[in-house]
């Protein structure tokens, strides 16, 4: 069940489909991103669009937060705005890189959408 009275479609198909196979991993939980960016707003309003699709959505707005949700969590993404009050973003990204247990989870920079989103673009 989703937060804030918003509902959830699965992010996954349960049925059959012209990608399925043996092969391919079976995604019967949703992913987990953990979404990193110090603009509380702009951090909310991607957590909501990522709900709505039926993820489940941690999030942080300072490195520390960050560094320690990224090992309790799993996330299976990170969705990242190196711009954060406490430390350098890219040393952030150093740190998850670097950590056994963060170091293998995909990371996708916002700092684009983040600019766009501060502009009002």
């Amino acid at each position: 069940m989703c937060e804030y009275d918003i509902q959830c479609k699965p992010a996954f198909p349960q049925g059959k489909n012209d990608m399925e196979n043996e092969d391919r991993p079976k995604f019967n939980t949703p992913k987990i991103f953990l979404l990193i960016g110090e603009e509380k707003h702009i951090v909310r309003l991607i957590q909501v669009n990522l709900e709505r699709a039926g993820y489940v959505v941690a999030t942080a707005t300072n490195a520390k937060e960050a560094l320690e949700k990224a090992e309790s969590e799993h996330p299976d993404i990170i969705t990242f705005d190196t711009e954060l009050p406490d430390k350098d973003g890219f040393e952030t990204l150093r740190h998850l890189g670097t950590n056994p247990k963060t170091k293998d989870i995909p990371i996708i920079h916002l700092d684009e959408l983040f600019s766009m989103m501060r502009s009002g673009v």
